[in-house]
């Protein structure tokens, strides 16, 4: 019994120890703790703004938004401003976009129409708008990463990813919100609020790049990119309806993209690198099209960031539909989040039907099997 007493002793005086240490090595920083302001303030759009919805542009892939522009079917100006409009219009439900540069991108849009206009195409993206996660640093433009005491925060220069995005001939009209510093599954903070699923604004959009999510998911922007170590870019796309990738580590240069401004609150944050070899850098759309659009634009060496290497992208050749397999487990065990799966197999079944009688009103012949006849 007393050697029981004196260990629990030992160890109790060694945990007090390390919490000791640790306060003695973050003290510095406490302040940064009570520096984020509690009342969140969300995007306000212009009291005097002009509202035209012009859902036949904003819901366009980006694809489809640059041939337009460049076969002169629409200008720049015009798709910007629809853009801004659907931003105006449903940003105060959604609260996805924290931070709009409208006379930035307005100013930016003509200079496109003016150079189509003489003959020159500025590249694949001509004219076309974007946003970017909250963490990506964005010239002049506030980069609060989510976090308060990056509240007031305006890089001096832009990442790797907004400067080719910008190279390519996009339009940057703003940032999309984040949990703090990227470090939440769902997207809320001090600064700016929570954002809202577009679908039920009672459920979370997940995260960390939620803002992104929503903000395509309701036409506010055609292109995002995003950042995913444990599911950030995938966990939202498939909350929000749209298409997220996290492609191969190293592919895309992730100078300007790692919180800027943390290294000089924290000195310690240029020692640390761990991270950096957990994050991925993806693009997210409303299309699988736009993602093969954009991931060439994205990649590449960098002479900013050593890690960012040349490596082919090499996109799998599509199968052709009556190789197309579908496996269906009827019955599943248990609960997931207090819900029955059976019920979920059942509703999910659903859908696996309407894909099939589509499939059949298209004349496409299936093997149905045994199986597939009782789902």
């Amino acid at each position: 019994m007393r050697l029981i007493k004196l260990v629990a002793a030992i160890f109790g005086l060694v945990i007090i120890g390390v919490v000791a240490l640790i306060i003695i090595d973050v003290s510095p920083y406490f302040g940064m703790l009570s520096s984020e302001d509690p009342v969140p303030q969300t995007y306000q759009a212009p009291s005097e703004a002009n509202i035209t919805l012009r859902s036949d542009i904003v819901f366009l892939s980006a694809s489809e938004m640059a041939k337009k522009i460049r076969e002169g079917a629409l200008t720049s100006v015009e798709v910007v401003e629809g853009h801004l409009s659907q931003i105006y219009a449903f940003n105060p439900q959604v609260n996805a976009v924290v931070t709009v540069d409208a006379e930035g991108a307005l100013e930016r849009a003509n200079k496109a129409d003016q150079a189509f206009q003489k003959g020159k195409l500025w590249g694949p993206l001509h004219g076309v708008p974007f946003t970017v996660k909250d963490h990506f640093s964005t010239q002049s433009i506030r980069t609060t990463s989510g976090f308060g005491p990056l509240a007031d925060m305006v890089p001096e220069n832009d990442s790797t990813v907004v400067a080719r995005l910008k190279e390519a001939g996009a339009i940057l009209l703003g940032k999309t919100n984040m949990p703090p510093l990227a470090t939440c599954c769902g997207t809320t903070n001090l600064i700016f609020g929570r954002t809202n699923n577009p679908w039920d604004l009672n459920r979370t959009v997940g995260g960390s790049s939620g803002g992104s999510a929503a903000a395509l998911a309701t036409g506010m922007t055609p292109i995002e990119v995003g950042s995913d170590q444990g599911g950030s870019i995938r966990i939202p796309a498939h909350y929000n309806g749209i298409f997220g990738l996290k492609p191969s580590e190293h592919l895309i240069s992730f100078y300007g993209a790692l919180m800027p401004g943390m290294d000089s609150l924290i000195p310690k944050m240029q020692e640390l690198h761990t991270a950096r070899h957990l994050i991925h850098l993806g693009p997210m759309t409303r299309s699988i099209e736009d993602l093969q659009l954009l991931l060439p634009i994205l990649a590449g060496p960098d002479p900013k960031d050593v890690d960012a290497i040349d490596i082919p992208i090499l996109f799998p050749k599509p199968k052709p539909l009556k190789k197309l397999k579908i496996a269906w487990l009827k019955g599943l065990p248990g609960q997931f989040v207090g819900q029955s799966t059976d019920k979920i197999s059942m509703a999910s079944s659903k859908v696996l039907n309407n894909f099939v009688e589509k499939l059949e009103a298209a004349s496409i012949p299936l093997d149905k099997g045994n199986s597939l006849q009782n789902i």
